[in-house]
């Protein structure tokens, strides 16, 4: 049975009809306010779309990355041996994330390429850039992580700052990235 989709008239989000409550869930206007639609995609990318994955992929990493902080941070002010057991597991944790950030990264091009008619909007461009300093600094702390095998403070205090500057990026992603919640589908 072929579904039914209908178009909000005030901010262009497309839902289907029976899944609409009574106000828009991108913009809060009224069950009135919608209008029906007709299906201007291809099976395979509403089904992309319909996946929702591109989200909960994006999450995993920034929600690691505070994990990171958290454990780095416990490690940084704990004595021994608890302080040396913390070192090994955020030097592990470490390791993982760029495989994650970049897993974030493909699904985001994905996304974009199934919603936008470009992808080079300046909003994206920037999402673009914020996500590949994320995967950069990624990259260095877990090469920390694997070669460095002395830990002093003030290593730790660098991979604390890469932590940082891993979180930053990826809020500063996530804003951006709601900026585009309410982008039409391309047809």
């Amino acid at each position: 049975m072929p579904k039914t989709y209908v178009r909000c008239k005030v901010c262009g989000f497309v839902i289907e009809e029976n899944s609409l409550g009574e106000i828009c869930p991108a913009c809060g206007s009224g069950r009135s306010e919608f209008a029906s639609d007709t299906e201007r995609m291809s099976p395979l990318r509403r089904a992309l779309l319909d996946s929702r994955i591109h989200p909960m992929i994006v999450h995993f990493p920034q929600a690691f990355v505070i994990f990171l902080l958290v454990l780095s941070n416990i490690a940084l002010f704990s004595r021994a041996p608890f302080h040396n057991n913390m070192i090994l597991v955020v030097r592990y944790l470490a390791i993982p994330l760029p495989f994650f950030v970049a897993g974030a990264f493909l699904s985001g091009i994905i996304d974009a390429k199934a919603r936008l008619k470009r992808l080079l909007t300046p909003i994206l461009y920037s999402k673009i850039v914020a996500a590949s300093i994320f995967f950069i600094a990624s990259l260095a702390s877990a090469y920390m992580a694997i070669v460095l095998k002395e830990f002093h403070h003030t290593l730790f205090f660098a991979m604390d700052g890469l932590f940082i500057l891993e979180f930053v990026c990826s809020v500063v992603a996530g804003k951006l990235g709601s900026l585009l919640l309410c982008t039409k589908l391309q047809e």
